[in-house]
């Protein structure tokens, strides 16, 4: 476009004030050219106000680290809190069950027949025990193989360590309470389903770990590596984790 055509545009474009007449884009540029540019001082500014912004973030993220440990020391001590509730109740339940034993092994018979039995059992471990000693009941569903549980609630405490004492020493088969079969009948004591899991888990333990022994005795579950070293007491399955730490 020649000097004559734009001189035509920029007349018929004048505005009415007189102003000459300027396209979007020139206009655009001076505005921009017009700008006022930052000094050192803007700039000073400007990093000390991004500074000030960066020290709050940080200050934020360190009251918010400080609040997370202080809730994970909150949980950890519940948790330690829940673990001594749990055990003291463990304890407690357990105690309501020491006067019980536990036989397995009994070939399926007839619920009348359940308090004779007993009184067999522990006629064959020379223990004198009359109907009145103890109540009894069938437990549980009869197994595949035709093997039920009784569960025994001795009213003295003595008649339980006797037996508990006497079946190491007398070792009794079906046969000795008049049954048909030979199969072995095992005694043992009646406990929490808490101390069921510890000591299933102590037994898989002591396997694992090279322990030559494992029992339950009055409440408690012991482990001991060999005969001349120490019992471990096992309260919890806390204890059989620390162990293997």
């Amino acid at each position: 476009m020649n000097k004559d055509a734009l001189k035509k545009i920029e007349n018929e474009n004048r505005k009415p004030d007189g102003n000459r007449w300027k396209c979007p884009y020139c206009t655009q540029s001076e505005v921009k050219t017009r700008e006022k540019e930052p000094t050192l001082k803007d700039l000073m500014d400007r990093i000390i106000k991004m500074d000030n912004k960066m020290d709050e973030l940080n200050r934020k993220y360190d009251e918010q680290v400080l609040l997370n440990k202080k809730l994970s020391d909150e949980i950890i001590n519940l948790k330690q809190q829940v673990g001594v509730l749990k055990r003291e109740k463990n304890y407690n339940d357990q105690k309501l069950l020491e006067s019980n034993i536990i036989v397995s092994g009994i070939p399926e018979l007839e619920k009348k027949e359940v308090t004779n039995v007993v009184i067999k059992l522990a006629k064959k471990l020379r223990v004198k025990l009359s109907d009145e000693d103890f109540t009894c009941h069938q437990i549980g569903k009869v197994s595949q193989d035709g093997k039920q549980l009784i569960k025994v609630k001795l009213h003295n405490l003595a008649h339980v360590y006797n037996i508990m004492a006497a079946k190491k020493i007398e070792k009794v088969k079906a046969k000795d309470l008049d049954f048909d079969v030979d199969s072995t009948i095992y005694i043992s004591s009646d406990l929490t389903k808490y101390n069921q899991e510890i000591l299933r888990q102590a037994k898989i333990f002591k396997k694992e770990n090279n322990y030559e022994f494992v029992w339950y005795k009055e409440g408690n579950i012991y482990l001991r590596q060999t005969q001349f070293s120490k019992r471990v007491h096992i309260k919890s399955l806390e204890d059989l984790n620390n162990l293997k730490n």
